[in-house]
């Protein structure tokens, strides 16, 4: 899952140094937190909104019934366009 606008979610316009394609990943960690990744690091960490600085080791995608139980004020910023595949 990924927000639209990424930017909306964050207080400052963060330097971007590694992988810009996780920008607005949504994300968990151990602990049920729910974030969008707003900045990425080139030696692998992420910066979340709601839980800071943290290594990729510790995050993964979150699923919607996890977006939907423990932050559901980001469904409205999800995309809403969907891959589109080369008809048969």
């Amino acid at each position: 899952m990924k927000v639209l606008y990424y930017k909306d979610f964050a207080a400052f316009d963060y330097n971007q140094t590694g992988n810009i394609g996780l920008l607005g990943d949504i994300v968990t960690n151990e602990h049920k937190e729910i974030g969008v990744i707003i900045q990425v690091h080139d030696d692998g960490d992420v910066r979340t909104d709601m839980f800071g600085n943290c290594y990729m080791s510790e995050i993964r995608l979150a699923t919607m019934e996890e977006i939907q139980k423990f932050q559901p004020d980001i469904i409205p910023h999800l995309t809403k366009s969907l891959p589109k595949y080369p008809k048969n």
